[in-house]
């Protein structure tokens, strides 16, 4: 079989869908991808995965007709150069322009994985918004699948008659993560530390996180904050001299964009990512597997990462420092958008280190039991049929 993988950038499709590639080479496929924003090193990881790679002229950051025109043209004519016999999209462009694409040079088998809502259903561009919904409704009709990466967004797109009661949406645990590369490690006890790992998005809950380590650091000033992330075309962007000042003032260190992650996710006491929409974070599933408790945000995506007991609906509400959080067995989640409680829950963990630890056991169990990538790809084999 022939399948064609299109994504947003060159370097998402190395960090976030390597796994399900190299399933897709070792089951005797002939593997294309596409994508923008593509370097020569990515160029060079994806020829040493074993796959062609085509870089795409792909702004992800705006909507533009002539330009979106063009990339429209550019994969119809890939399309129909490859003659895929399967094609699968993610990201918005790739899950609207790439799927009409696909549908208008005759692909046969067409499918998407929504890995979020993004920017463009977070602001408050009505326009946008309407355009973009227009612009799925009509790709996601000439889909055979659409998997979801939690119910959240499924059900999103249902309420809002995007998706048709028709339509074949399946729900997946998130993109996986690989078990044996991100091993459990012992977490550091002294000092404690928090780690982010994000793209550098206002979204991702950044300002929130350097304000809660201001709270935290005024009675706890050994404890650190670490940031490690890259500066993002996205309209959303962070201006890194914003993060430049946050830095030189102490608040959090920032490491700037790192390959490989894992160093930071052993060296840290927990992980932290205060985002206000996701489809289901790889990077909270990354510092899960590593073993570290979890403070994330009671948003979709975010909530289905931390474990909570069905039998006893509301029992884990606590109140903790004047903010209401929820605690599950591996983690806290906390209302988004609000630094008080976020610090509330950094707090609760640098004051109850025997409670930290044993979320953090629990994370790796949750991680190898629901999320490891064997069996998200296994189960995107069944869905997907390739």
């Amino acid at each position: 079989m022939k399948i064609l993988v299109i994504g947003g950038i060159a370097k998402s499709l190395i960090n976030f869908r390597g796994d399900l590639l190299n399933d897709m080479l070792h089951k005797g496929h002939e593997v294309h991808t596409a994508a923008g924003e593509t370097s020569e090193e990515d160029k060079i990881n994806l020829l040493a995965l074993g796959v062609e790679h085509h870089a795409l002229d792909l702004s992800r950051a705006s909507i533009n007709i002539i330009l979106d025109t063009k990339l429209l043209i550019s994969i119809w004519k890939l399309c129909r150069e490859i003659r895929p016999d399967f094609v699968f999209c993610y990201t918005i462009k790739p899950a609207t322009i790439g799927v009409i694409s696909s549908w208008l040079a005759g692909a046969n088998r067409i499918s998407v994985m929504i890995t979020g809502l993004g920017y463009a259903f977070e602001n408050n561009n009505s326009i946008i918004r309407n355009i973009v919904a227009i612009l799925y409704k009509i790709s996601l009709s000439r889909c055979s699948v659409i998997i979801f990466q939690n119910k959240d967004d499924q059900e999103y797109f249902r309420n809002r008659h995007i998706l048709s009661k028709s339509s074949d949406a399946r729900l997946i645990n998130g993109s996986g993560v690989n078990t044996d590369y991100f091993a459990y490690s012992a977490p550091r006890k002294h000092p404690v530390s928090f780690l982010m790992i994000c793209r550098l998005l206002w979204t991702k809950g950044v300002k929130e996180f350097v304000s809660a380590a201001r709270e935290v650091r005024e009675v706890y000033p050994e404890a650190l904050f670490y940031l490690i992330g890259d500066v993002d075309s996205n309209p959303n962007s962070i201006p890194i001299k914003q993060i430049e000042i946050w830095n030189k003032e102490g608040l959090v260190r920032y490491l700037g964009y790192k390959k490989d992650v894992r160093p930071w996710i052993r060296d840290c006491s927990a992980y932290v990512l205060p985002s206000y929409s996701e489809g289901l974070p790889r990077t909270i599933l990354e510092a899960m597997s590593v073993g570290r408790p979890i403070i994330t945000t009671d948003v979709p995506g975010c909530r289905d990462t931390i474990e909570f007991d069905p039998t006893s609906p509301g029992s884990e509400i606590i109140e903790y420092k004047n903010n209401k959080i929820k605690k599950g067995s591996n983690g806290l989640l906390v209302p988004a958008r609000n630094p008080d409680a976020l610090a509330a829950a950094i707090f609760y963990l640098i004051e109850n280190p025997d409670e930290r630890n044993r979320m953090g056991l629990r994370s790796r169990e949750i991680a190898y039991s629901k999320f490891d990538v064997r069996k998200i790809n296994a189960k995107m084999r069944e869905y997907l049929g390739y």
